[in-house]
């Protein structure tokens, strides 16, 4: 057997048998080129390149008139790169074959290759003239003519490179990346012949600019891009906020001018070199070159066009109303120049036509075009062109007068016509120049006509009549159903109002589901939204069935809509297969009505609301047994499960005082029916409160309707108003107001008012003392036992006069009457000699999973690690884990104080202030010393936040930066303690948490890869927050197929212009959002599963996430700006540089001219590249990272200043 090895030593040897044969055979004859020529051969096959050159070359010399000696010297001579060389031998062979277009060609590319540009060119130019078919020599004549900045004659080349060969991607990338000068147009594609016909004679007249064609549709097959003579941009590659349901909000007509302003910037950012780019609308044809327009861009960042220059002076149609509704400057051309300012513009421009590019004359809205009517004022680099050659159509020619000149050319007053804007002309009516006018008859017009008529064979040509045939992509549902204009109506009132609704591609037969059965969010009332779209855009349905704007279920509405009115409405489909939905039932309200009817699930679970394990075991019924008994589906049961709600709403009605006045008495059926009306009908504006919600609510504030009474005695803000705050000596007035006659209530009331984990009778006393006008001096200063004892019947005496209690009350003091003695002796002594004598009284978010919330337990944990005694009122707020409140046998829903503490501290930030103040109990500001804890994020708190501080005798804060900020406002002591870490907690989550990767597969994450992460609310202003610079610096640092991942985590599902622009403008499957409200456990469990936390904030108060995520040990990468800076630092963590700017607008609370940080992108994206390929660079910065955060931030370190604080206070 003969072995590889074997066989490569054969053709070893046999090949140096033939190099011998070879040089023997030159030797005997030298003048033989087929012999030097097969030697080269033989060299090249063995490496030997320089010696394959030499005989190659000889073989040339000898039979120059040879071609096929040239090729392999060439084709190695390329290869080695050997230019000069080439160079000669090219000239060999034209001297020879002057003819052969090969020669030329590569002689061009020796020339090129030695940056010899302008022989280069005319090198290419003698190949073209030879063989002009070949797209390779256009492109490298392309290349030669761009080096030698012959930029208009290198465009024209590229163009023929690609007439030539469409498929070279490779040409389009350097016409585009060259070209400086564009245009484009927006169409569906019924439209295509229009908009071939405007980008054939616009390039007639620009060879140098390259035309775009924004299809607002989908190709389908209609069609074939690389036949076109524009380039086709889809809308699915433009960055539209909330893509997938952008479309469908608009009709054809705005969507095409929506999306405009979104694909100048697309355009732009795409293609670096164009600096000029205009918008045309496809009705327009061009005539000559829009000189005016390229010269005005050279100076101004803006080009418009006015509709007319002149007045009509008639009756007709348009008239100069019409012209002032639709807008002043004629959108169907507007050019811009690469600038700030344009930038500013298109930015302002798009959010505009987020939602409001629709035809509503009655609103003052039509379309983009009304819009611009502000630019000239907003923008002073604008430019209006009024010459009388642009942008003719139907609404100006009373003014202007068109003639044909000797050279058969369209003029104007003198001036070439430069375009003309065919707006209503359809080739299908010759004799009508639009259908928008009835001003001039083109019968009378005759070079108008001719125009026109040109132009309806223009259109023809390019396929009018077959194109205008073609579907519209965006006009069905994913199923195939059209979309009706009412359908439209309900998808933008959803974006309008923040309703959610299912995905119409994804989940299309979930919509129709959802356009028919009832729904509050829309008007209050529980109608379908379809109804609601009905009876808005035919009023005189609503008028003839007014029952059914609250009535689903109304006859006579139902049998208009299941005759006439589908078929008036283009709803046929619809209404015959999805009507039977007008009539489904709530299923938080189904489920609850089947346990109401069924004595057996009572008794089975009674009481089945009160905790999460008792709920839990009627799901598991529900599940069971209930999905085959009451036809449930799984979705409705976990929507009932997870739509539990009691104390959120109640917390809600504790915000707002005047609800608590309008239904006082809550715990009256007929009243709390109200109040759930009241809920229903404003439950679109209810903060992170559901339809469910509020029917869970009903149903258990009726099973513990004496709770909610009890809560109700305690916290409502209008009794406080008429009987004072809530205390022993208000309990008659309150139940005599509230109808209360139950005497076994009154007792507990009793009982609560002075239970002394809440209110100790001690705090009546003082209270008594106050109220009464008491001399308490006197009385503490007396030593005579027998005077204090007189001073106590003193004191009952007054308490039975002045409150005028009832027996039960009365025994109440009288019970407590052994005790008073031992409280008046411990009342002598008011000075206390030690800090652990202290009473604080604590009020803030407790509950709340938000920032403020956090910052509040943040205070409660770092006075609880000083050993201190507190108490908590927890400011009502509705965004709290509802599972986390379990006790239905506590009235004291958000907690209460000490009256008279040593201290208050209000964990509320100065814009909340006023809101403060009207929840909270008057008693609560009798402290010896008031303190705020504000947060602020940017470099100073705003001068309208200073009256915030009057009730407050300091300000703490959580960093130097926030106190800073504060300082330079208010004129009032500010002190810092710094949030606290609570290890103890975050270790004991970890520690029961599985393993990341099992983490990371219930987040839905990547279980392999590298995760960064930024957590932000949406609702904090995302300018502030800045995750745009984190998404830019992660795709700057990860352009490739690298294994790493951007996790961005939004507090809540939320929409919003700039929100839903940031997303659109991800495409990247690496970068991940998870929109969710997650408690604090799942926070921290979701930190763990990073590998590195980045905020490129523009200023934080404190920084709390940063330090979490220290604490966690994950490395962190962060702008070297604002209150993180009090934990960060070159050891412990990456940190970024930054510019501080001044902002140009206000942002939320943050107004104009706010100083905040520009944080250096690239530098970012290079400290994550940079961690994630060190691994021991992750491994210091994550061990210094805890180790740091846990030395300053643990709660026994941040309560040692806090009792420094206290004893400089109030020792």
């Amino acid at each position: 057997m003969t072995t590889r090895q074997d066989s490569s030593s054969l053709n070893k040897d046999q090949s140096e048998a033939k190099k011998q044969i070879l040089l023997k055979a030159i030797r005997l004859k030298p003048e033989m080129a087929s012999a030097h020529a097969n030697l080269g051969r033989l060299y090249a096959q063995q490496g030997e390149f320089k010696q394959a050159i030499e005989c190659y070359q000889e073989a040339v010399n000898l039979e120059p008139e040879k071609l096929k000696f040239y090729w392999p010297l060439i084709e190695l001579l390329q290869n080695q790169q050997e230019w000069h060389q080439l160079e000669t031998v090219c000239r060999q062979g034209i001297n020879y074959h002057p003819q052969v277009a090969q020669f030329h060609h590569l002689l061009g590319n020796s020339l090129l290759n030695t940056e010899r540009w302008e022989e280069a060119v005319e090198a290419y130019q003698s190949a073209i003239a030879l063989n002009g078919k070949s797209a390779v020599i256009h492109k490298e004549l392309g290349i030669a003519l761009e080096n030698q900045q012959q930029f208009t004659e290198a465009i024209a080349s590229y163009r023929q490179a690609i007439t030539l060969n469409p498929k070279d991607l490779s040409v389009y990338e350097r016409l585009l990346n060259r070209v400086q000068k564009s245009a484009f147009t927006i169409v569906s594609k019924n439209y295509i012949s229009l908009a071939r016909v405007l980008a054939e004679s616009f390039l007639k007249f620009h060879p140098d600019a390259v035309f775009f064609l924004v299809l607002v549709d989908r190709i389908d097959g209609y069609f074939n891009p690389e036949q076109e003579n524009f380039e086709v941009i889809q809308l699915e590659e433009i960055p539209l906020p909330n893509r997938t349901s952008f479309p469908y909000w608009y009709t054809i007509l705005e969507l095409n001018t929506a999306v405009k302003p979104f694909a100048f910037e697309y355009i732009f950012n795409k293609y670096e070199s164009i600096q000029h780019l205009l918008y045309i609308d496809p009705d327009i044809q061009v005539f000559s070159e829009l000189e005016k327009i390229w010269q005005e861009l050279k100076y101004n960042s803006v080009v418009l066009t006015p509709h007319m220059r002149k007045p009509f002076n008639d009756d007709l149609h348009p008239t100069e109303l019409n012209i002032l509704q639709s807008g002043s400057y004629n959108l169907g051309f507007i050019g811009l120049t690469r600038s700030k300012q344009s930038l500013q513009l298109l930015r302002w421009w798009q959010e505009r036509l987020y939602l409001d590019c629709v035809v509503d004359i009655p609103r003052g809205l039509f379309t983009d075009q009304k819009w611009i009517d502000l630019v000239p004022s907003y923008f002073s680099e604008t430019a209006i062109i009024r010459e009388p050659s642009y942008n003719v159509a139907y609404w100006n020619i009373h003014e202007r007068e068109i003639e044909k000149n000797a050279e058969g050319e369209y003029v104007i007053e003198g001036d070439v016509l430069r375009f003309f804007h065919f707006s209503g002309y359809s080739p299908k009516r010759r004799n009508q120049l639009s259908k928008h006018q009835n001003r001039h008859n083109i019968r009378h017009l005759p070079i108008i006509k001719e125009l026109c008529d040109q132009y309806g064979d223009r259109l023809l040509k390019h396929g009018y009549m077959e194109a205008s045939q073609w579907p519209y992509a965006f006009g069905i549902f994913g199923n195939n159903i059209k979309i009706a204009g009412c359908i439209i109506w309900v998808v933008r009132e959803c974006v309008e109002k923040n309703i959610s609704f299912p995905d119409l591609n994804q989940y299309p037969e979930d919509f129709c589901q959802f356009l028919f059965t009832p729904n509050p969010y829309f008007t209050g009332f529980e109608v379908p939204p379809i109804y609601v779209a009905i009876f808005t855009k035919r009023p005189d349905v609503k008028n003839a069935f007014p029952n059914a704007s609250y009535n689903p279920c109304d006859e006579g509405f139902l049998s208009w809509l299941t005759g006439n009115g589908k078929k008036e409405l283009d709803l046929e489909y619809l209404v015959d297969n999805y009507i039977d939905y007008v009539k489904k039932e709530n299923p938080i309200r189904k489920i609850l009505n089947i346990y109401e009817k069924r004595l057996d699930l009572q008794s089975a679970f009674p009481l089945f609301w009160r905790t999460l394990k008792q709920r839990h075991r009627f799901q598991k019924w529900l599940t069971n047994s209930g999905i085959k008994e009451h036809n449930l589906s799984a979705q409705e049961i976990d929507l009932f499960y997870n739509s539990y709600c009691f104390h959120k709403v109640l917390l809600f009605y504790y915000q707002r005082p005047d609800l608590q006045k309008a239904f006082c008495r809550l715990h009256e059926p007929s009243v709390l029916d109200d109040f759930t009306d009241w809920l229903i009908q404003n439950i679109r504006t209810l903060p992170n409160i559901s339809y469910e919600n509020v029917i869970w609510f009903n149903f258990i504030s009726k099973k513990e309707s004496e709770l909610t009474l009890k809560i109700n005695v305690i916290y409502n803000n209008y009794l406080r108003s008429i009987c004072g705050d809530f205390s022993l000596f208000s309990i008659d007035s309150r139940s005599k107001f509230l109808n209360i006659d139950d005497q076994s209530i009154l007792s507990d009331l009793c009982l609560l008012s002075v239970d002394e984990t809440m209110y100790p009778l001690h705090d009546h006393i003082k209270l008594v003392f106050k109220e009464n006008q008491i001399n308490q001096n006197s009385l503490l200063n007396s030593k005579e036992e027998a005077k204090i004892e007189n001073n106590i019947e003193n004191i009952l005496e007054s308490l039975t006069f002045y409150s005028d209690i009832s027996q039960q009350i009365q025994q109440a003091i009288i019970s407590y009457q052994s005790d008073l003695k031992e409280i008046i002796h411990s009342s002598l002594d008011q000075d206390k000699e030690k800090i652990d004598d202290l009473v604080i009284s604590l009020a803030g978010n407790m509950s709340a999973i938000t920032g403020m919330g956090q910052s509040a337990r943040s205070m409660v944990k770092t006075v609880e690690s000083a050993n201190l005694q507190y108490k908590c009122f927890d400011i009502p707020n509705t965004f709290i884990e509802e599972n986390g409140i379990e006790d239905f046998d506590d009235p004291w829903l958000m907690g209460w104080y000490y009256p008279k503490a040593d201290l208050t501290i209000s964990v509320i930030n100065a814009d909340s202030f006023s809101f403060f103040q009207k929840v909270i109990p008057s008693s609560y500001w009798t402290a010896k010393k008031n303190i705020g804890y504000w947060i602020w994020e940017t470099d100073k708190l705003p001068l309208q936040w200073e009256s915030s501080a009057i009730a407050f005798d300091e300000i703490w804060t959580a960093s130097q930066y926030s106190a800073s900020a504060i300082s330079k406002t208010i004129n009032k002591p500010v002190r810092v303690i710094p949030h606290i870490i609570d290890f103890e907690k975050i270790d004991h989550i970890l520690s029961n948490a599985p393993e990341q990767k099992v983490l990371r597969r219930k987040f839905g994450l990547p279980e392999d890869g590298f995760l960064f992460g930024f957590f932000f609310d949406p609702k904090s202003y995302m300018e502030r927050k800045n995750p745009a610079a984190v998404i830019q610096s992660f795709r700057t640092a990860f352009l490739g197929q690298d294994n790493a991942y951007l996790i961005l985590k939004v507090n809540g599902s939320f929409s919003s212009y700039e929100y839903d622009f940031l997303k659109s403008s991800v495409t990247d499957s690496r970068i991940i959002f998870l929109e969710e409200s997650l408690y604090y456990d799942d926070v921290i469990k979701l930190m763990n599963c990073l590998d590195c936390y980045v905020s490129l904030h523009r200023g934080e108060g404190f920084g709390l996430t940063l330090a979490e995520a220290m604490a966690v040990g994950k490395p962190t990468i962060a702008t070297a700006y604002s209150g993180n800076m009090e934990f960060m630092n070159s050891d412990n963590s990456l940190l970024v540089d930054y510019q501080l700017i001044k902002t140009e607008r206000p942002y939320g609370p943050y107004p104009k001219g706010t100083v905040w940080a520009d944080p250096n992108v690239e530098q970012a994206s290079k400290l994550m590249l940079e961690l994630y390929n060190n691994h021991d660079l992750y491994e210091t910065i994550s061990a210094q990272a805890r180790r740091s955060i846990q030395e300053q931030l643990a709660p026994e370190k941040v309560s040692l200043i806090l009792k420094d604080y206290l004893k400089d206070l109030l020792f």
